[in-house]
């Protein structure tokens, strides 16, 4: 984003009683002072309209960041969640979790990130929308977790069609197979960009 500034051109120097003559056509006249601070105020107008444009733009990017509160499908080995809020698998087991997220109406999604720690073991994370009524999940955006750190972004296709709550709602899911007792994963947090128009 460029700067953006206002220089104040015109600065008034005021008229003294029986020594000025005002007159209309002079230099220091009611003409050249009009015209200056007309001038100043095309400019100023400018400048208004720089930032208006800015801030109308500003709020179509949103970020959305979402700890990672997993709950296990049934039947399934939970995530341990720690006291600073990070998603942890027990060494040696396996661990599955869903979070839904809420998205407002008419967004288009633009990215899908997830960061955390993988020593030894990797964790699946996926974006996915499931229709209502359906129970077979669309997966929008798929993170691998295999590294320490590990933080990674992942664009979502454009194709997909913009959030409508009344007919979709969006899960997130985090899969570690059983993993080795001396290996460690974990999430930090989830986060989705979205535009909205």
């Amino acid at each position: 984003m460029a700067d953006i500034s206002f220089t104040q051109t015109f600065h008034h120097t005021d008229w003294v009683d029986d020594v000025d003559r005002v007159r209309a056509a002079e230099p220091n006249g009611f003409n050249a002072r009009f015209a200056a601070i007309e001038t100043d105020l095309a400019q100023l107008s400018a400048v208004v309209a720089e930032v208006d444009d800015v801030l109308s733009h500003a709020g179509s990017r949103q970020r959305l960041t979402l700890p990672p509160t997993l709950v296990p499908p049934e039947g399934a080995t939970p995530w341990l969640i720690g006291s600073d809020g990070t998603a942890t698998v027990v060494p040696g087991s396996s661990a599955s979790g869903l979070l839904n997220v809420v998205l407002p109406n008419g967004a288009t999604l633009l990215s899908f990130r997830a960061f955390g720690l993988a020593r030894g073991a990797s964790v699946s994370i996926s974006l996915s929308r499931v229709q209502i009524g359906s129970s077979t999940p669309q997966v929008l955006a798929t993170v691998i977790g295999n590294a320490t750190p590990y933080n990674r972004v992942v664009l979502i296709d454009p194709s997909v069609p913009k959030t409508a709550a009344a007919t979709s709602r969006f899960l997130i899911q985090a899969t570690v197979p059983v993993i080795p007792a001396d290996a460690f994963v974990s999430v930090g947090a989830f986060q989705l960009t979205y535009s909205l128009d």
